[in-house]
Formats: structure tokens, sequence, C-alpha cells
């Protein structure tokens, strides 16, 4: 046997191709991780976006509902409704701001006196961001529905990013309607 046969390996054009098949692969690979990736970001806005909406209508609904009445002022921007909360009437408030993309904001007094608006951003509870894209207000006009005598609607424009916004809206009324309307309104 010659030297020749007996030394093993490769050729420099074996190791080209092999290289060049692999880096074929690699890129394959990556755009298709990178495809995930963005997928992944679209889905968990997605779910984070919903999961703040279904958050304020929940909140917004139970309250109203375990109410006496509702009011909506400041341009849709403001609701109140008086509730009960630990076996005490209460005033629950929500307020949007249009900035950041929509913010919701709550708080709980024991009269209207006390909710002051100008403060909502930086001494009320966040409830949500993301809620309103594009919405100037997000409170419905309340209106008269029988037989508990008032409705609030509430919609909100959720922000996907990347995707155009969902709206979610609800329609919600007290069960307990009272012509008492406390220190509420």
């Amino acid at each position: 046997m010659s030297e020749r046969e007996n030394a093993r390996g490769f050729t420099l054009i074996e190791l080209i191709v092999y290289v060049a098949l692999l880096g074929v692969v690699l890129v394959i690979v990556s755009a298709l991780l990178l495809n995930s990736l963005r997928t992944q970001s679209t889905v968990l806005s997605a779910s984070e976006a919903t999961n703040n909406g279904q958050l304020v209508l929940t909140s917004v609904d139970t309250a109203v509902r375990n109410g006496s009445g509702v009011e909506v002022s400041d341009t849709g921007k403001l609701l109140i409704a008086r509730t009960v909360s630990g076996g005490t009437w209460v005033c629950r408030a929500w307020y949007y701001s249009s900035t950041d993309g929509g913010t919701v904001y709550t708080t709980t007094k024991t009269s209207r006196a006390a909710i002051n608006t100008a403060t909502a951003t930086s001494t009320w509870t966040l409830l949500a961001s993301r809620a309103g894209s594009g919405l100037p207000a997000i409170f419905g006009p309340v209106t008269a529905t029988a037989p508990s005598g008032e409705a609030v609607t509430v919609s909100l424009n959720l922000d996907i990013k990347g995707q155009a916004p969902v709206t979610l809206t609800t329609t919600t009324a007290p069960r307990l309607f009272s012509t008492d309307r406390g220190t509420c309104f």
C-alpha cells in the first residue's frame, strides 16, 4: 500500500461542501427560531391585552351589578358606581386616561367629593394599561333600562403589538336600583 492510500481524512473540497451545507441548515434553523420568537411576542401581547380588558370589564361589571346606581361624567372618562363593600355603601370609581395607549385607574371612596380625577394617575390604583387605543373615552352614557332603571356600556380597544386593536364591549346594570343615591352622586 502506498502512503497516499493509507492517509485518511477529508479533502479540501469535501470540507468546503460540508461547511456550505452546515451554513444552509443553520440559516434555516435560525429563521425558524426568529419566526417563533416573533409569534411568541404577538401571542403574549394579545394575551396581556385581553387579560387587561377582562380585568377592567369584570371590575366594572361586578361593582355596577352589586350597586344601586351608576353615573358617567367627564365626557366618558369617569365612571362612578354606588356599591357595597364589606357591608358598607361606597363610591367606586374608574378613570380612563387616553395617555400611554389608554390606562384605566380605580379607587374606592366614601363620598363623591373624595373622588379627585386630577390625582387619578398618581394616587389611584392602576387597573389596566393599553386598554383604549385611539379612544377619547371608554365609558358610554348611562341609559335607561328596565327593570333596573339604568345601565352603562364600557368599550375597550385593546392595543395588541403589531396587530389591529381588538374591541371588547359590555353593558351592565345594577341589580338593586335605588332612588337613594347616597353620597356618590
